[in-house]
């Protein structure tokens, strides 16, 4: 089992989207937040650029979850990237 550089904690507000409470953009802007916090010099570019993917969103007004899932696509992936052997990037804790 591979081991984490990062851990990002959104379960909470993953029940709540899940349970209607938090729309897409409430979502992407905590998500963004979070992100942002995130410190490391392999957290690259490309959490970044997601960061900046979530805050887009967090900006539409016709945004939906499909969009929402999109980016979220983009985050796992970043998360998967393997730093060194047995080391990942970052698990995103949604349950």
């Amino acid at each position: 089992m591979a081991r984490w550089q990062h851990r990002l904690e959104i379960a909470e507000e993953w029940r709540q989207a899940e349970n209607g409470e938090l729309n897409p953009q409430s979502m992407a802007t905590v998500i963004a937040i979070k992100l942002r916090k995130l410190k490391g010099a392999e957290v690259g570019q490309t959490l970044d650029e997601v960061a900046e993917e979530f805050e887009a969103l967090a900006e539409d007004q016709h945004a939906d979850f499909d969009d929402f899932d999109a980016v979220m696509i983009r985050l796992y992936d970043w998360g998967d990237t393997a730093l060194r052997p047995g080391v990942k990037r970052c698990w995103i804790a949604t349950f």
